[in-house]
């Protein structure tokens, strides 16, 4: 399966201000555990990713 994706935002908690009806959560740590689960539980390790840009908003890496 082919993905594409964009602005997933890890790190950013303005996003969860701006955005309340798309990223509901009382923490960065609970919104980026949602996205993190929400990813595995769709994207498997033979699909290929395109993400268009705005990763995350620290320099310290997210595993997914």
């Amino acid at each position: 399966m082919v993905y594409f994706t964009s602005d997933l935002h890890f790190e950013h908690s303005n996003t969860m201000k701006f955005h309340p009806c798309f990223r509901p959560f009382s923490s960065v740590e609970a919104m980026d555990s949602a996205l993190i689960r929400l990813w595995n539980d769709r994207v498997n390790p033979c699909d290929t990713v395109y993400n268009i840009g705005d990763l995350n908003f620290h320099k310290e890496h997210i595993h997914l």
